[in-house]
Order: structure tokens, then sequence, then C-alpha cells
């Protein structure tokens, strides 16, 4: 029993490795993407459409970035980072997106206090546990269509 322990722990370590070697792969290929779409919104004016899709690539290079973070995090290669985060900003872009996955049957009612405080936590690992709550969400009721509801509000 000792022995099969040792060969799971060993193979865990190795995926970890792996995972780790991948990211950083992965994180060094975000990075002309990121910058090349930093080019391309200085280039343009805010009012052409070229520029909301910069915005776009930028946004989802960075969430990318979040995601090659926690793979490092889990790869023991990096520990995990807690900041001042903006709950309302994580949801907002959680569901931005998570909405072309979702189902038209499917509405998403959002009841977001906009006065709430700031946080100290991942903003990586928070936005993790929003897509997740909200995939199982919408899967539950993917046969049947629904509303999922997000609701965010202080209390004491």
């Amino acid at each position: 029993m000792l022995e099969a322990r040792l060969r799971k722990s060993q193979r865990l370590e190795t995926i970890g490795t792996l995972a780790g070697g991948i990211a950083h792969d992965f994180n060094n290929l975000l990075t002309p993407i990121l910058g090349y779409a930093e080019m391309g919104v200085m280039s343009l004016s805010s009012e052409e459409p070229m520029h909301d899709y910069f915005n776009e690539i930028m946004l989802a290079a960075e969430r990318a970035r979040h995601l090659v973070s926690q793979i490092l995090t889990f790869s023991k290669s990096q520990e995990s980072t807690t900041a001042i985060v903006s709950v309302q900003a994580v949801i907002e872009e959680a569901l931005k997106l998570l909405r072309p996955s979702i189902p038209v049957t499917i509405r998403i009612e959002q009841h977001i206090e906009k006065n709430c405080r700031n946080i100290l936590a991942d903003s990586s690992k928070l936005h993790q546990v929003i897509v997740n709550l909200s995939t199982n969400a919408f899967q539950a009721m993917e046969a049947s269509g629904g509303v999922l509801t997000i609701e965010l509000r202080e209390i004491t």
C-alpha cells in the first residue's frame, strides 16, 4: 500500500512538473499576442471597431495569463498572490467570457450592488469560482432553460 501511495505521489509530482513547463511555454506565446493587441489599441482611435476587438484580445490574453498563474501555483512553481480586488469587476469579466457559451434558453440576471467594498483575494481563484458555479448552474438548466441569477451584496 505504501509503494502504491509513493508511485501515485510521484505521478502527481510529474504531472505538476509537466503542467509547469506547459504553463511557461504558454505564457511565452501570450506575450506577443498581448504586445500586438496593445499596439493595435494604441494605433487606433476609440471610435474604430477594431479598437474594441484589440481590447477584447487584451482582456482574453490577461485572463489566459491568470490561468497560467493558477497552473504554476498548482505545479508549485509559484505561490498564490492576493491583492485588492473589485468583486464586481471580476463578476463582470467572468460573465462577459461565459455569455457566449451559455445557451440562449438560459437568461442571466445580475443583481450586483455597486457600492460593495473591495476585498483582499486572488482574482484568478475568485474568477474560477464564479466560472465554475455558473457553469454548474447552466449545465443543470441546459435541457429545460431557466434563469441564472448572480447576486452580490455586502452583509454584516
